[in-house]
This record gives structure tokens, C-alpha cells and sequence, in this order.
């Protein structure tokens, strides 16, 4: 999965960038009932670039990127949080229309330059962030008998053990 998501991503940078190939290979298309490979996409044009051979893969584009970011400015400049930017930008700079959702809208110049990720010429249009993003921890009592079971050391549970039975 990991190859095959460097590989959009791949494709969709190639296409920002007006390079209209990258290097593919050939993936399966179809498998038999015994997970053996019935029949692959199609041949692909190769090429040699400085003496090293390359297959040939189409770059594709996207219509439109919904991207999640941290921080946006009004005329679009955005920053990412942490993860955010995971394959946001790729998609954002490769849309033919962007939409951002921004936790945070800020006035012009309030992003420090170093500090955009996504400049605003990607963006199309920038929406406030409905509400807070919530992230649950549950964590529960335990009971001393489940303890010891799992493996913890008596010592350790000794003062939780003599609370329980007094």
C-alpha cells in the first residue's frame, strides 16, 4: 500500500511540475482463484534517460483536493500540524480547484514565510473549521485480580491488593 500511495503521489507531483512521465512498473490487473497473476495492465512505452532505462507512466491530475490544514490565511497560505501534511499538499498544488479547511483563519502576513507549507496560489477557497477535533483516551480501573493475571508484579500491586479487601 505504502509503494502504491508513493506512487499517486508520484504521479500527481509529476503533473504540477508539467512532467508529463515517471518510472512505473507494470502492476496486476487481474488474479486466478490461487492468487497467481491472470493478466497485467498493458505494456508501457520505455525510454532511456543518461543511459538508464525508464517505463513510462501517464501523470494524472485531480479535479478537485479537499485539504485539511492547521492554519490559513486569508489569500490561502497554509501551514500543516503534524500530520497534516501527509499527502495534502501533493493534491492541493495538483487540483484543478482546491478547497482548504482551516482550523485557524488568520490575517494576511500572520504565517511567518518559512512557516507556509501551501501557498496561496494553490488555493481556491478557504472554509472555517467546524467545531473542535475531539480525541478520546478511555481508560478504565483495574481490578488487582486482572493485574496479576497480565503479568504485573506482586510488590507493585501489594498496596492496591490491601486496599481492596480492607
Amino acid at each position: 500500500m505504502e509503494q502504491l500511495v508513493g506512487l499517486l503521489q508520484s504521479l500527481c507531483q509529476a503533473r504540477r511540475a508539467d512532467v508529463w512521465t515517471v518510472q512505473t512498473g507494470e502492476l496486476p490487473v487481474r488474479y486466478n482463484k490461487d492468487g497467481t497473476v491472470a493478466e497485467t495492465s498493458k505494456p508501457k512505452e520505455t525510454r532511456e534517460f543518461n543511459g538508464k532505462n525508464y517505463i513510462l507512466e501517464e501523470a494524472i491530475f485531480g479535479d478537485y483536493a479537499l485539504v485539511k490544514v492547521h492554519k490559513a490565511d486569508k489569500l490561502g497560505n497554509c501551514q500543516f500540524r503534524k500530520a497534516m501534511n501527509n499527502f495534502n499538499e501533493a493534491m492541493a498544488k495538483n487540483a484543478k480547484y482546491t478547497i482548504v479547511e482551516a482550523d485557524h483563519i488568520v490575517e494576511v502576513g500572520e504565517i511567518d514565510p518559512e512557516d507556509i507549507h501551501l501557498q496561496g496560489i494553490y488555493v481556491n477557497k478557504v472554509i472555517q473549521s467546524q467545531g473542535e477535533k475531539q480525541i478520546e483516551k478511555l481508560t478504565f480501573a483495574k481490578d488487582p485480580s486482572e493485574m496479576l493475571k497480565a503479568g504485573e508484579s506482586v510488590p507493585d500491586l501489594l498496596p492496591l491488593i490491601e486496599s481492596h479487601f480492607s
